[in-house]
């Protein structure tokens, strides 16, 4: 099944995203725009895990503390499918590529990389080819709030292919911070 392992956010993140969605899509001559459902932070892109429940024993033995990011700015990229416009993260990166590194740790030999490229932590918004010539007259009139969010877990997905597009489900989430107080 096609799965990935990823971090979502709470409904006030949820409800910012929405809005600078809202706003792009009124800027926009095109695109698809993800469903706020679908909003996520990828970790890691599994393509095809065969051996689920392995991979489920691994990422349970990740102990890491949990960790601030803050809702940082919009960008735009190509990749080999489609040109994405995002919204990426700062604050305790650190921390963010030290939980992304041990999760590619754990998941080794479990899964066949599907590309090669650094890991670039951003929140996908959109896909669409007008964006290109578009997108920064786009991010110059929607604004993204400096908003600030704990990061306590991360989720293994798996990608459902629907009629309106595709979902993430939700296979097993794995806590940060197990067995410890947040002030310790």
């Amino acid at each position: 099944m096609e799965s990935f392992i990823a971090i979502d956010f709470d409904a006030r993140i949820v409800a910012e995203l929405s809005q600078i969605a809202g706003c792009l899509e009124t800027h926009a001559h095109g695109g698809r725009f993800e469903p706020p459902e679908n909003y996520h932070l990828t970790l890691l892109y599994l393509n095809e895990l065969e051996e689920t429940e392995a991979a489920i024993e691994r990422l349970d033995r990740i102990y890491l503390d949990s960790f601030e990011l803050r809702l940082n700015r919009l960008g735009f990229f190509a990749n080999a499918d489609d040109h994405v416009l995002w919204v990426d993260v700062k604050r305790e990166l650190t921390e963010l590529r030290g939980l992304q590194q041990a999760i590619d740790q754990a998941m080794a030999g479990l899964y066949a990389p599907y590309d090669q490229a650094p890991f670039c932590p951003h929140i996908t918004l959109a896909y669409g080819d007008a964006f290109d010539k578009e997108w920064e007259q786009m991010a110059s009139a929607c604004p993204v709030p400096a908003s600030s969010f704990t990061v306590t877990s991360f989720h293994l997905y798996e990608v459902m292919r629907t009629p309106a597009g595709r979902r993430f489900r939700k296979r097993k989430t794995f806590l940060l911070d197990r067995g410890r107080s947040h002030g310790e």
